[in-house]
């Protein structure tokens, strides 16, 4: 674990808007091209068939817009036209929103009354009024960089009972994503598993890197180049 520190990261911060109607906009993810905080977004609520929202809370929520900000430093367009980090929770919020309302039109443009509720990550931490700007992030993104391979610790560490689940231990999948995450809760739950003589058979891993690596499009356009 030593080397931790020396592992290179940046802000990508969870929102999520609770909204009164259901806007599945596609079946996966929605990039905001050239977005000034670099946003993506997922409507969670179809991928969810077997759980109903409107269940929850007052009752008038139908769906659930998950958005990811990604560039902390760039200045906003609407509701703050500062970089993120400059910005309190509310101002956040709401140019977040504005800016997805902007890149989808038909979906948001004129529905602010869609909006029930939101919720930022609360490991983004700002300052007790309020009104300031973020102070710290408990839960930054790895970014891979040449060599950072070697810094990223093993889900079994020197500690006798201290075992790592994140997207920054070295797992099959090397980058940080919550496949990777996944992947080591799996190796730190097999070596509890060992440790203690627990009864339970160990947790498979899954080799993506190598099990994809001659499928798909991509693979297809490069292999057409000799590659």
């Amino acid at each position: 674990m030593k080397n931790v520190n020396k592992l290179e990261t940046a802000w990508m911060v969870g929102v999520q808007y609770y909204l009164s109607e259901d806007i599945p906009v596609i079946n996966g993810n929605i990039g905001f091209l050239r977005s000034p905080w670099s946003l993506a977004a997922v409507s969670q609520d179809q991928f969810r068939p077997y759980l109903n929202v409107s269940d929850m809370g007052d009752g008038t929520v139908r769906g659930v817009l998950s958005v990811t900000v990604s560039n902390w430093t760039t200045p906003g367009l609407f509701a703050c036209k500062k970089p993120a980090l400059e910005c309190s929770r509310e101002e956040v919020l709401e140019e977040v929103w504005q800016q997805l309302s902007h890149w989808l039109p038909t979906y948001l443009g004129s529905k602010a009354s869609l909006l029930r509720t939101e919720f930022i990550d609360p490991g983004l931490q700002f300052r007790p009024d309020g009104n300031g700007e973020p102070t710290s992030n408990w839960s930054p993104l790895l970014i891979n960089t040449v060599g950072s391979w070697d810094n990223r610790p093993e889900a079994v560490t020197e500690v006798d009972n201290v075992f790592l689940a994140a997207d920054y231990v070295k797992a099959p999948q090397n980058v940080a994503c919550m496949e990777t995450a996944v992947q080591a809760a799996r190796k730190a739950v097999s070596a509890i598993f060992e440790q203690y003589s627990l009864p339970f058979k160990t947790l498979d891993l899954f080799d993506w890197e190598t099990s994809h690596k001659n499928e798909g499009p991509l693979r297809s356009v490069c292999s057409s180049f000799g590659r």
